[in-house]
């Protein structure tokens, strides 16, 4: 089986590693074509990030508006203060810039030009502790999976109907038995879909979800799920922080509680989650909107990542480029499909920013996690 031989390809590499001291780290690097109808290709690359990179700092959530994971299940909290009215401003401005231009050329992304960390000597520790992010290939859908060692994962979104069936393929392949946290981002089909397999099928702990909901075959599976294995979900109404195995997990929900219209209400009252392993974060976005962005960009808590799952499937929106510069990535992960591809728009504004950016559509993806350096690797399947 395809994923079989990449954790064989996974545990062999962190062997070597080990053994030889070498932290070489090889990714697979997209290069974008001038023509607008040319899709990404895949070169190989070298990729690695420095210990200087961004962290999450847990002092930039505003006071008082903090829930730790002993939140009592099935209870919501009070919703955190309003933002700024001066950031609010800067949002509200920032908007104006026609979608998809490129409107500060002269900003230079503070993570582009890291040095190659292949000269630093992990300890037999370092890869005990190392984060695992399994981002599957379930075309224009969001799954992702995520461990340090072999006893616990996070799960966040689930794709489609029946996509919930490769994450307990990936949880088997690496003798996992306990998910920690489930964390539903919101509930359109492309992320609730596979759900309720993941709860039947396995031992989830905690499962996160938004306040929205939406009346779906697919949510209601899901509910009944729930239901048949007792358990309740905690709705995510103010910053939200946990950790698993040392990572740390810290859920931004919506502020408000209605985004306009119901074609994008669900899109933007998706929890935008921050994960955290020693010096390195990566940034779920979920399926954020131009209706949501402002309150994000605006927003005191600490956003910047190494790596961004870019929102709503690369969708360009007008403040796409602003959400860019506020989290500042080296690396991006597009979840999109070969019938429904990622605007070029947001290609674009990527590639200007020169962030390292890997596309679901070309294959499964795999971030490895240590110290000072992050290794993507991308699978044809």
């Amino acid at each position: 089986m395809k994923k079989k031989i990449l954790s064989a390809i996974l545990c062999l590499g962190l062997t070597a590693s080990l053994i030889s001291g070498c932290t070489e780290s090889v990714g697979n690097k997209v290069s974008f074509s001038s023509d607008s109808s040319a899709s990404a290709s895949v070169s190989s690359a070298s990729a690695s990030v420095s210990s200087a990179s961004a962290s999450v700092s847990s002092t930039s959530a505003a006071s008082g508006n903090t829930t730790s994971e002993n939140a009592p299940a099935g209870t919501a909290a009070e919703s955190p203060s309003e933002n700024s009215t001066e950031s609010a401003n800067r949002a509200a401005a920032s908007s104006k810039a026609p979608l998809g231009t490129v409107t500060d050329i002269t900003w230079k992304n503070p993570h582009a030009h890291r040095k190659p960390s292949s000269g630093v000597a992990h300890s037999e520790e370092d890869y005990k502790k190392h984060l695992t992010v399994y981002c599957l290939n379930e075309g224009k859908a969001d799954a992702f999976v995520m461990f340090v060692g072999t006893s616990n994962a996070v799960v966040i979104d689930c794709g489609k109907a029946k996509d919930g069936d490769d994450i307990l393929d990936v949880l088997e392949e690496q003798g996992i038995e306990h998910i920690s946290a489930l964390i539903v981002t919101h509930f359109d089909k492309d992320h609730v879909g596979g759900a309720d397999e993941v709860i039947n099928g396995s031992d989830v702990e905690k499962i996160y979800t938004t306040h929205g909901t939406k009346d779906s075959k697919q949510v209601k599976e899901f509910e009944e799920a729930m239901e048949l294995n007792n358990k309740t979900p905690i709705v995510v109404r103010e910053y939200t922080s946990f950790e698993v195995d040392g990572t740390k997990y810290e859920i931004f929900p919506p502020l408000k509680e209605s985004y306009g219209d119901e074609d994008n209400e669900s899109n933007n009252s998706s929890l935008v989650v921050k994960v955290t392993n020693a010096d390195n974060s990566v940034l779920f976005a979920g399926d954020v909107e131009n209706e949501r962005l402002p309150e994000l960009i605006a927003s005191d808590y600490d956003l910047t990542c190494d790596i961004l799952k870019v929102p709503h499937h690369g969708r360009a929106e007008k403040l796409t480029e602003q959400f860019i510069k506020k989290v500042t990535p080296q690396y991006a992960i597009i979840t999109s499909s070969k019938e429904e591809p990622e605007d070029k728009e947001v290609l674009d504004i990527l590639k200007a920013f020169e962030v390292e950016t890997y596309l679901t559509r070309n294959g499964e993806i795999l971030i490895d996690t240590l110290p000072g350096e992050i290794k993507v690797d991308q699978y044809d399947d």
